[in-house]
């Protein structure tokens, strides 16, 4: 779930400049574009069959290759319109066939930060997804519209694409079912984690650990020490995958992809 610009093609990710390190500038036209990508993402593709390794279940998934993390500050005041914005994305993507899965997650302490991200099992995937939206006008020009409502209400958004550490990571804690938090601390540490690595251009790492409560999370942001941060599962922002909803339907049951519409 960074995603692009010569990563996703220039509509989708908004003609975003990946800097040397592995973050994106957006400006003008861009930022609005970028939004775009912000809406249809960032999320984490767990469930596409891609990303499942043979014989894997709900709580097996094979981690992506790629992990597009968008980071959205959200100005003072203004979560209510961006939470009934964000919603309003979310229902169109479900109406317009939107052709990937992506997962919204907010912090919960000041400032609020939302994530969004976008897994891809390779590049490949990658590359058949943003043809995909190319394909898809009609929710590419509903998203541009929506998405301009967005500029008063963030910061500049930042994207990295960043790739999967095997090598760092244990494969076994990368997994959807049941999750409703994520804890997720950047570092540079080189040492292997008990958790999802993933590693932008620039070296730094994030690393990803699920939680089913916020008790969890709260344990696990301790034992991670400073700079961990708690991120929430946003349901009724993302646009889940059918297997993230059989999982735990009753958190998914405020998301529209839930009723099918």
């Amino acid at each position: 779930m960074g995603f692009h610009q010569t990563d996703c093609n220039a509509e989708l990710l908004g003609h975003t400049r990946l800097r040397a390190d592995g973050r994106s500038a957006l400006g003008g036209r861009s930022q609005s574009l970028k939004s775009i990508l912000i809406l249809i993402t960032l999320a984490i593709a767990l469930s596409v069959p891609a990303f499942r390794s043979e014989g894997a279940t709900q709580d097996s998934i094979a981690p992506p290759e790629l992990l597009l993390i968008v980071q959205e500050e959200l100005k003072p005041r203004s979560v209510p319109r961006y939470a009934r914005l964000e919603t309003n994305i979310a229902r169109e993507c479900v109406r317009l066939q939107c052709p990937h899965p992506y997962l919204a997650l907010e912090s919960v302490t000041q400032p609020k930060v939302v994530w969004w991200l976008n897994a891809f099992a390779s590049l490949a995937e990658k590359d058949r997804v943003e043809q995909a939206w190319q394909r898809n006008e009609a929710a590419m020009q509903a998203l541009r519209t929506l998405s301009q409502r967005k500029k008063a209400l963030t910061r500049q958004p930042i994207t990295f694409l960043t790739r999967y550490r095997e090598d760092l990571s244990n494969p076994a804690s990368w997994k959807m079912s049941g999750t409703r938090f994520f804890v997720v601390r950047v570092t540079k540490e080189k040492s292997p984690s008990g958790h999802s690595v993933f590693e932008a251009p620039d070296g730094r790492r994030f690393v990803f650990a699920p939680a089913a409560s916020r008790q969890e999370a709260n344990r696990q942001a301790k034992l991670a020490g400073p700079g961990a941060q708690v991120l929430a599962v946003q349901p009724r922002w993302s646009l889940p995958a059918a297997t993230w909803i059989a999982a735990d339907p009753e958190f998914w049951k405020s998301n529209p992809m839930a009723h099918g519409k």
